[in-house]
């Protein structure tokens, strides 16, 4: 968009709702801390027992290994999910939000919009720019709800893995298998 049509969006920039809804993302009630968050998840990814486990630590001390991989997964799957449920819901809300507020806009600042702007994708593109924090913040969430899903899916397929090494470990200690 050319710095002409930036100056002509300056008015609906300057609207009461946009610089509250602007507030809201930066220090209110859709403000969350998405790289902390995704900081989290690479931590949890990276230390997981299961990850770490050796041949050794499973022949020598399997009971403990096992059982302390089993727990971990089990918190660390609960709190990837709070962070998606986190998320989500600030997501929804905010995207709420912004659908009403473009609709505020466009209806507020018709004759400005109309007059420069000659179709509604570019009327919709001019609105994007308006609100370009919000669509910023609103793909962090989605990126982060991303990353939290493939967090719990390698939790889940370390899961599995226990449960095969645990039935590898059953069947080695059966005495008809010794």
């Amino acid at each position: 968009m050319s710095e002409d049509k930036k100056d002509i969006l300056t008015p609906l920039r300057k609207d009461k709702k946009v610089k509250k809804f602007n507030k809201m993302i930066e220090e209110g009630i859709y403000c969350l801390d998405t790289t902390s968050m995704l900081e989290d998840l690479d931590r949890m990814h990276t230390t997981k027992k299961i990850r770490l486990l050796k041949k050794g630590d499973v022949i020598h001390h399997a009971q403990d290994n096992i059982v302390e991989a089993i727990v971990q997964n089990s918190a660390y799957r609960s709190s990837v999910m709070e962070i998606k449920m986190k998320c989500y819901r600030v997501h929804e809300e905010l995207q709420n939000h912004y659908d009403v507020l473009a609709d505020y806009l466009k209806t507020e600042y018709r004759s400005i919009l109309a007059s420069h702007f000659r179709t509604n994708d570019e009327r919709n593109s001019a609105i994007a720019v308006v609100l370009k924090k919000a669509n910023y913040y609103l793909q962090q969430l989605e990126i982060t709800q991303e990353v939290a899903d493939m967090t719990i899916n390698d939790i889940d397929q370390g899961n599995w893995s226990i449960k095969n090494l645990i039935e590898v470990l059953t069947l080695a200690t059966k005495p008809e298998n010794v």
